[in-house]
């Protein structure tokens, strides 16, 4: 199975296509125009279903950029 960094860049530019991979590590909601709820619910939709998580809605505001949804994620997966 790919690493976690490469398997959330996947989720990534799924959702937003227009992001390139290399600029995928440093997209956030302040630098991402396309990021908006909408996305952010496909997102973590995507997320969840790749990494077979439950996110609960209270962690989504903490969600606002590649970097806190990898480690969110890492925390996630024990490692």
């Amino acid at each position: 199975m790919p690493p976690t960094h490469d398997r959330l860049v996947k989720c990534f530019r799924s959702v937003f296509p227009v992001v390139a991979a290399d600029e995928v590590p440093r997209a956030s909601l302040a630098n991402t125009p396309t990021w908006d709820s909408l996305a952010s619910v496909n997102l973590i939709a995507l997320i969840e279903d790749e990494f077979a998580l439950d996110i609960p809605l209270d962690d989504y505001e903490h969600m606002n950029s590649f970097e806190n949804i990898y480690v969110y994620v890492k925390q996630r997966e024990g490692g």
